[in-house]
């Protein structure tokens, strides 16, 4: 598989149907400054173009000639994709609107990770949309760690200003050799600035763009203590 040396971008559409009931947002409100999203200049690709189906097919299911998909989890299996290449550094954004209600024990991700070449000497750098139960919202993580080190970067936590379950936001990663942004709808919401003291667990290896769902019960949840209830799932 070739590996791209120059900017890249995934904008797609991403919806993540599994649960039902409402929710509405406890963060602070916030908008946005009214300037140009760093996504505008970027063309679209749509999903059939850039990635492919990765795991739980059935449940992966491409609209509008797919430039959308659904990616579900239920009692079967979670569902995933994968891009068709591999980057050196990039600049990657997905539109999500994510599932309402009991969403414990659910992790949607959309991430980059050399993970599938290596597996205990990897690069990663995700948002993680975790389930939460007691607060019935959603929580966004974000990680990162190079070379399957545990110690540096790794998890940090942010509760939205906005309910995701409402309408399409955009989740972005931007990545390089001087740092790594995250941003929420243009908003940066984390910066890892690349320096000596992070250098040997710094990502930098080829990696793949993934978005995907699954069940994370025993790890998410304190051990499983408030594990998926699939009785709340919608099946397509």
């Amino acid at each position: 598989m070739a590996f791209l040396k120059e900017k890249f971008l995934l904008l797609c559409f991403v919806t993540f149907n599994s649960l039902l009931f409402s929710v509405s947002s406890r963060g602070p409100v916030y908008r946005p400054p009214p300037v140009e999203w760093l996504t505008e200049p970027f063309p679209r690709i749509p999903f059939t173009q850039g990635m492919s189906k990765l795991f739980g097919a059935s449940n992966v299911h491409l609209k509008s000639n797919g430039t959308y998909a659904d990616i579900i989890l239920d009692k079967t299996s979670g569902s995933g994709l994968v891009s068709k290449q591999r980057y050196y550094h990039g600049f990657f954004s997905a539109a999500i609107k994510l599932p309402a209600g009991f969403t414990s024990g659910e992790v949607l991700a959309f991430y980059v990770s050399h993970g599938q070449m290596r597996k205990y000497n990897h690069d990663e750098i995700d948002f993680e949309l975790l389930g939460y139960a007691k607060r019935r919202q959603w929580v966004l993580q974000t990680n990162m760690y190079g070379n399957g080190s545990l110690k540096t970067g790794r998890e940090e936590k942010v509760y939205l200003w906005f309910d995701p379950t409402q309408e399409f936001h955009q989740y972005t990663i931007l990545w390089n050799s001087h740092h790594i942004v995250f941003l929420v709808d243009n908003v940066p919401v984390r910066e890892v600035i690349h320096n000596k003291a992070i250098s040997s667990a710094y990502p930098s290896k080829p990696m793949s763009l993934y978005a995907a769902i699954w069940d994370t019960s025993e790890w998410s949840t304190n051990g499983g203590k408030y594990p998926v209830n699939y009785k709340y799932a919608r099946y397509k």
